[in-house]
């Protein structure tokens, strides 16, 4: 047991992913949990959806589909934001460990954030990257073009 504990030590201090005991007293093992996320663009909202979020704290959002040209939606990416004509929005939506819902429709200028977002509609889906961040500065990417975020150092998911 002392040796899978002093493991388990090693392993937080080099950054591996948060471990969890199974629970049986005679079993020397330890399983891994795994961030995984999900993000689902609905009728009314786009909704994240997190498995082991616990320690995520935010959830980012840029429109990098093909689609967009010169004006593509970047307020929600925590990171960099949208230049308007006289000021950067630059939004970051909090998350709860399980996830968050963001209702479609909300004012670029005026978002409420963990509340709602400027993308209208579902019709979004597929042409953004996602961006969640960690209470311990971590960051994770995935979506239509993860390089948008490369100057972070984001870890894929």
């Amino acid at each position: 047991m002392k040796k899978i504990m002093l493991f388990a030590g090693v392993l937080a201090l080099t950054g591996c992913p948060p471990t969890k005991d199974s629970g049986d007293p005679d079993t020397d093992t330890t399983e891994t949990t795994e961030l995984a996320a999900s993000v689902t663009w609905g009728s009314s909202s786009v909704d994240l959806t997190l498995t082991n979020g616990e320690g995520i704290s935010f959830f980012g959002m840029a429109e990098t589909g093909s689609t967009c040209t010169d004006s593509c939606w970047t307020g929600e990416d925590c990171t960099y934001g949208f230049e308007g004509s006289d000021t950067t929005y630059l939004y970051c939506h909090p998350t709860a460990a399980t996830g968050v819902s963001l209702a479609y429709g909300g004012a670029f200028d005026a978002i409420n954030e963990g509340t709602d977002t400027v993308f209208g509609d579902n019709s979004f889906d597929g042409s953004v990257t996602y961006y969640l961040e960690g209470s311990d500065g971590s960051c994770y990417v995935w979506g239509n073009d993860a390089s948008y975020y490369s100057a972070e150092g984001c870890d894929a998911l």
